[in-house]
């Protein structure tokens, strides 16, 4: 009797998917190769960004898995960019130890097709890939912003009227808000001294752990939302709403800006605005009627 043949056929071969892995860090880079492998990748790693356009622009692959600081913030868009043209089916996964980017690059985030932040869950990374490659793909790379190198401190100020004008727009959606009763101009009276505050910060980039500087405007504006009638959520919500309107600004002119130095306006942006709301909050709480004599004492 002839014995049955056992052996796999070519085609009963399951082709493992090719994921490029990039990180400027060796333990993070050989662990998650590790992972990533006994998980079914065929895994190819960069330790640089240089290295990773070698293979990404040499190589057909499945997925890309990135970091965003290696070690400059925004350069795995570096990566994301050449992947998308000499991969356009690609699925690209970028990751972040910044905890607030998410929310922050939600809305100008047009050449990732997923961003996570640290520490990754691999369970969760896997089934994200596995998710997004099930999905049907375009084959036309997305347009790369930054063709003309406008920096996010000149367009915000070029812009600074229309996202003023968008973010009143939002707020008067807000019934709770607007039960307070107060003209255009007094309910805006805080955001020109702001934006300058913003302005200052892009232009005279510290590091985002350096210490906050007191913005004695943010203070004042506490103490006048107290006085005005305004709740302590009136004022988180209409801090929230700008940040909505600032990102919105960014993202209906992505195609001018500097791309390199977007990521880290982002997270500035961010972090300015929170630590305003912060010292807001911090004079509301207090009632003083005039903050003032603090720094003047000071």
């Amino acid at each position: 009797m002839t014995e049955a043949i056992t052996a796999a056929t070519p085609t009963e071969i399951i082709k493992k998917r090719k994921l490029l892995l990039v990180d400027d860090y060796d333990g993070i880079l050989r662990t998650m190769e590790q992972v990533l492998d006994l998980h079914g990748f065929d895994v190819i790693t960069a330790a640089s960004v240089p290295e990773a356009l070698r293979l990404c622009c040499n190589q057909p692959f499945d997925v890309l898995v990135c970091d965003l600081h290696m070690p400059r913030p925004g350069d795995g868009f570096t990566v994301i960019s050449a992947m998308r043209h000499c991969n356009p089916e690609a699925v690209n996964i970028l990751y972040s130890g910044y905890p607030a980017l998410h929310a922050a690059m939600a809305d100008i985030l047009m050449q990732a097709d997923e961003i996570i932040v640290k520490p990754i869950i691999i369970p969760k990374l896997i089934d994200l890939i596995h998710r997004r490659l099930a999905q049907p793909r375009s084959n036309r790379p997305k347009p790369v912003p930054g063709d003309n190198n406008e920096s996010v401190a000149k367009l915000l100020d070029r812009e600074f009227g229309t996202t003023i004008a968008d973010w009143l727009v939002q707020v008067k959606k807000n019934n709770e808000i607007m039960a307070v009763l107060l003209t255009d101009d007094i309910r805006t009276a805080h955001l020109p001294e702001l934006f300058t505050d913003l302005n200052d910060r892009l232009l005279n980039p510290q590091p985002l752990d350096a210490p906050v500087k007191q913005r004695l405007s943010a203070k004042l504006h506490g103490v006048l939302r107290r006085q005005q009638g305004y709740s302590a959520a009136m004022i988180v919500e209409e801090s929230r709403i700008l940040q909505v309107s600032i990102f919105k600004t960014l993202q209906a002119n992505l195609s001018v800006l500097d791309f390199s130095n977007l990521l880290l306006g982002v997270m500035s942006i961010a972090d300015e605005v929170d630590a305003q709301l912060r010292q807001a909050m911090d004079s509301y709480i207090a009632g003083d009627p005039d903050p003032r004599r603090v720094d003047q004492a000071a």
